[in-house]
């Protein structure tokens, strides 16, 4: 069954102009990828158990450049995952390798595709959070012409800067005709920007240090893919640099309180983490029923990465893989919200972990 439609059939174009969302002015001019889909120089990175991943530039209209790396899937999937596929972008100071990859096959041995786009790499540009969420849905409106993927119903992920910049793709959904089924987050940072309370928060930099006892804790192939994780490069740490301003300006906050407020996921932060701030998202996420929040006793900001971290994410995963296959006919409810409380209640019945309780482990 072909899920793939024109890309630019699913936009609202009624909606080409600047809008109010709330209170938050949301430019969403059209801005679609322009490159090539078949890339005859995309770098393989994996490629077995019917599972191939792939890496390969694009660009988009306005000049913006980035790395995306997908995968693609050989074996028939159940029909509720029939054309599902997550999205994600990259943490900061990272490029969609190493962890990236052990995601998206992960996610494949779900029957899930996967993206992860990495950062703007135009030199000497500012992008801000609101950019890379529409570009991100831009992404998924030529990939899923490109690759058979249902354009209309996705799953969001994203660690740090990707859980900053899914709020602002999941919130400019709409305007593509798009429902994000999932949305999980982990430790996304600085809600409402830099703040005299952020910078207060620096007293907790200490318990950073934890970080020598979350590597302990980490297995050896998470340790093995992480200098391939990060992005070292005297370009990519300029292009990081430069994403600084667009993390910092409270945008982040602003879209995660316009999103749907009956938006299905989970967010998961560390009370230890002076850059995620989990007591300034834990009072907004109050306004969101069907979507969890779990604070873990004196994390830090590094066991984003450490082995409880991607045993609890892959968890979730399973379940709201299970629900989408054990369900196919799902996705034909009409209406966004009864389809997000659908999945809560079902996920709640597999996994207690979706209740709405605020825990603290």
């Amino acid at each position: 069954m072909s899920h793939a439609i024109d890309q630019f059939s699913g936009y609202n174009f009624r909606s080409a102009t600047p809008h109010e969302s709330g209170d938050f002015l949301s430019p969403i001019e059209r801005n679609p990828v322009i490159s090539d889909p078949h890339d005859p120089n995309k770098k393989t990175l994996y490629d077995r158990q019917g599972i191939s991943i792939y890496k390969r530039p694009i660009k988009f209209e306005d000049g913006a450049q980035y790395d995306v790396t997908y995968s693609e899937l050989h074996a028939r999937t159940p029909d509720g995952l029939d054309g599902i596929a997550s999205y994600e972008a990259t943490a900061w100071l990272t490029r969609g390798e190493g962890i990236y990859v052990s995601r998206l096959i992960h996610l494949g041995k779900l029957g899930i595709e996967g993206s992860i786009i990495g950062s703007p790499k135009n030199f000497g540009r500012l992008f801000s959070v609101t950019e890379n969420g529409r570009n991100q849905n831009e992404l998924i409106s030529w990939q899923s012409e490109c690759l058979d993927r249902d354009p209309r119903f996705v799953v969001a992920n994203g660690i740090s800067q990707g859980g900053m910049n899914q709020q602002s793709m999941i919130e400019q959904a709409n305007n593509y005709n798009r429902t994000v089924l999932y949305a999980d987050a982990i430790v996304p940072c600085l809600a409402d920007g830099v703040t005299r309370d952020a910078l207060r928060g620096l007293i907790k930099a200490p318990n950073e240090l934890r970080a020598i006892k979350s590597i302990a804790k980490t297995s050896l192939k998470a340790l093995w893919y992480l200098p391939r994780t990060l992005d070292t490069s005297k370009e990519g740490l300029y292009t990081h640099a430069q994403a600084i301003y667009g993390l910092t300006n409270g945008d982040t906050g602003k879209h995660y309180r316009n999103r749907p407020e009956t938006t299905f996921g989970h967010m998961e932060q560390y009370d230890g983490d002076f850059l995620a701030q989990a007591h300034v998202w834990q009072p907004l996420n109050a306004a969101f029923p069907n979507e969890s929040f779990q604070i873990h006793d004196n994390g830090c900001h590094i066991d984003c990465v450490g082995k409880d971290s991607h045993e609890n994410w892959h968890g979730r995963l399973e379940t709201v893989s299970h629900v989408l296959a054990e369900n196919p006919n799902i996705r034909s409810i009409s209406s966004e919200s009864h389809l997000h409380n659908e999945l809560h209640r079902l996920s709640v019945e597999q996994n207690s972990v979706f209740s709405k309780q605020d825990s603290v482990q």
